[in-house]
């Protein structure tokens, strides 16, 4: 009985080993997007790739599919099966993967490929039996996936890809679809130029005018676009004058809303955390000026789109900013968001100083699959059949969610997903159905959505309360001290050209544009430390003549100052005199207007303390003093006599005068003495006797 069970069991091994055998090439896995690609015999890569598809399919009509099948080798040949609907996420990953046990519907072989190497795929779908020929009978609303594979002559799996038949309710269906608020970025990441200045290398220009391109051609789609000022100003720099007028595509219109942002995609908790909340008001009211000024229409301010950086203390900084309403991530609200769907009805969020601001979610998965760049028709597809099942599944009146593409989706894509929406009744395929989705712009979602309620402590019915996660603060390092020196520099600049605001633009966009939360903290500081070069690119155009001497006669005077301003507008300055000999009666400090294109000439008055040769240094600032603008040294030489030394000669001088009157009378006096006595001295001796001896005369005598 022991052999006989042993062998069943070796025979029911084997059987099972062959089974796995016999069905191996069917199970094979899938890439992204349900694509896989193999080296064929001839040495090419033959990889499949969705050309085109239908969109929708109505209770009646054909879904069409055109694949580009290059290097298909020779006796290979390309089959396809209409599989069992998916009515979830997870299902639908595991589709779109391959990975998919599922029922098939049907099969079916494609035409041989054309010359372009595309192969035509056609099913015909009805509601009813019998099938039609090559088709398949969908008797109810869902997302069918379509597997399409290429095959050898051995049945053997090339290459597949995965795409999805949807198909649409009954056109008299009285289920309204979800609406869906398109929100497309205009954001592309920054490159740093040799003097640390940001700008738009070729491929992000490029990405940003084709989206822009595709925005043009549906005018009719309603959905609303949230630019960066910070991309913007960086596409308008080397803009062609085609692409630049593809920058007005952001314009307000009946369908399309625009949304107002800080100026660059900054970490708004993490700002928060470091203090620079002056910094924060300055980010909103540039960001919104400078689109206002670019789209010739105001942004909307009321409603704003939260990122992971954002938790309730952002909230409080939203509301100061008057919004009043907010988008929120589905991967800020649940907990996986790779298998929960966002909710679809409204709710609040509380900041932390308990502001309530109502809210909806962002499907975060459907902006991930757009992302998908491999094959942009057939990421979009996959994103609409998320739609589509949230839709079906949830098939209550008045629900909606928003959807983000990022600026990173590829045009091609993006162009898919807006064609798509469209034409959403499948009537280009058949007969018409209902359709399962509404394009809405995002202001018209809050007011067509329907909003969770529950009752609060006091009995009265109140949206529901939704708790918002964030990412913790990261530190900002030095960068909030560089930000504020350049601020205070920018601020100086202009006070100096306060007429011209464009001449400052430079230094503001790159000040404003380093708080991008997508560089790192060498690169925020680099781009910070070039506006430096933007201010001193403006106040180089105004210069002095670096060395000059100046000589005085006199105890005053004037130094003439001659300042040139190459700019062709006014230019403020503070101008200061220093110098340790010197006096300023009018003065050491004065404010002047230097006329545009022209020196302008100041004589400043000046008195001198002593005689000699002394500097005199003149600095030139921005009105505030805090910006240096240019400088000279002058030489002041001055001949002239202090009041003190003029005393002192005029004193020396009547001394020299009064010794030599004195000195000459005594000279002539002694000099009369000695002629007198010089005289007598030259008397005959004969004449008597001497006068030493002589006697008495007789009048003597008598006198006596």
């Amino acid at each position: 009985m022991s052999r006989l069970r042993a062998g069943s069991i070796l025979l029911l091994t084997v059987l099972m080993t062959s089974a796995l055998l016999l069905l191996a090439p069917s199970l094979g896995s899938t890439q992204s997007i349900g694509t896989t690609a193999s080296q064929t015999s001839q040495g090419g890569i033959l990889e499949l790739r969705l050309r085109s598809v239908t969109n929708w399919v109505g209770p009646v009509g054909t879904f069409r599919a055109n694949v580009l099948a290059e290097n298909l080798p020779d006796g290979a040949s390309i089959a396809f099966s209409v599989q069992t609907a998916v009515w979830d996420r997870s299902a639908l990953n595991q589709s779109i993967a391959g990975n998919r046990s599922a029922g098939t519907l049907m099969r079916g072989t494609a035409t041989a490929p054309s010359e372009n190497s595309t192969v035509a795929i056609s099913v015909p779908v009805t509601d009813t039996w019998p099938t039609p020929d090559g088709g398949v009978v969908l008797d109810s609303p869902g997302v069918y996936p379509v597997l399409i594979e290429a095959v050898d002559a051995k049945g053997s799996r090339l290459a597949s890809i995965v795409t999805q038949l949807i198909r649409l309710p009954d056109a008299d269906s009285t289920t309204p679809p979800l609406a869906v608020g398109l929100i497309i970025e205009q954001r592309q990441p920054q490159s740093l130029a040799l003097d640390g200045s940001p700008y738009l290398d070729e491929h992000a220009a490029q990405q940003l005018f084709d989206g822009l391109r595709v925005l043009t051609d549906f005018p009719a789609v309603p959905f609303t676009n949230l630019p960066s000022a910070s991309t913007m100003t960086d596409a308008a720099a080397v803009a062609s004058p085609d692409e630049g007028s593809l920058l007005t595509a952001i314009r307000p219109t009946p369908t399309h809303q625009l949304l107002a942002s800080t100026y660059a995609p900054i970490a708004l908790g993490s700002w928060l955390d470091a203090g620079l909340t002056a910094e924060l008001d300055t980010q909103f009211s540039v960001g919104r000026s400078t689109m206002s000024a670019m789209a010739g229409a105001a942004p909307g301010a009321n409603t704003a789109v939260l990122n992971p950086t954002i938790g309730p203390d952002g909230l409080d900084t939203l509301f100061t900013h008057d919004a009043n309403s907010v988008i929120v991530p589905s991967d800020q609200l649940v907990v996986d968001p790779s298998t929960t769907p966002a909710p679809t009805t409204g709710f609040d969020v509380r900041s932390a100083s308990g502001h309530r601001l109502h809210a909806l979610a962002a499907e975060t998965a459907i902006s991930a699959r757009l992302l998908d760049g491999t094959n942009p028709v057939a990421s979009a597809q996959n994103a609409l059949a998320e739609l589509a099942i949230m839709s079906i599944s949830n098939r209550r009146p008045a629900q909606g969610l928003a959807v983000v593409v990022s600026g990173a989706t590829s045009a091609d894509t993006l162009r898919a997903l807006l064609g798509a929406l469209s034409s959403r009744d499948g009537a280009d395929a058949g007969d018409a159905g209902a359709a399962l989705v509404a394009p809405v712009r995002i202001d018209d979602l809050f007011a067509v959505t329907d909003v969770a309620t529950a009752y609060d402590n006091s009995g009265t019915l109140v949206p529901i309360l939704r708790t918002v996660t964030a990412e913790d603060p990261s530190s900002l390092g030095s960068y909030p001290d560089e930000l504020r020196i350049a601020d205070r520099a920018i601020s100086g600049l202009v006070a100096t050209v306060p007429e011209t605001p464009a001449l400052t633009g430079s230094a503001v966009h790159r000040a404003l544009a380093s708080g991008d939360r997508s560089l790192s903290d060498r690169n925020r500081s680099t781009v910070l430390a070039s506006t430096n070069f933007a201010i001193q690119s403006v106040t180089n155009e105004i210069v002095m003549t670096p060395e000059q001497v100046v000589t005085l006669t006199s105890q005053s005077g004037k130094v003439p100052l001659n300042i040139e301003n190459r700019l062709q507008v006014p230019a403020h300055v503070h101008v200061s005199l220093q110098s340790a000999k010197l006096d300023f009666p009018d003065g050491a400090e004065f404010d002047q207007v230097l006329a545009p294109g022209t020196t302008t000439r100041i004589d400043a008055r000046v008195t001198t303390r002593a005689s000699g040769a002394f500097p005199l240094d003149v600095v030139v600032t921005s009105p505030d003093s805090i910006v240096s603008v240019t400088h000279a040294r002058f030489t002041v030489r001055s001949t002239a006599i202090s009041g003190i030394g003029l005393v002192l000669s005029i004193g020396a001088g009547l001394f020299l005068l009064i010794w030599w009157i004195r000195h000459h009378r005594t000279a002539r006096r002694a000099s009369r003495l000695v002629g007198s006595e010089n005289a007598t001295q030259r008397e005959p001796l004969s004449s008597g006797p001497s006068a030493e001896y002589a006697p008495p005369s007789d009048s003597t005598m008598g006198e006596q």
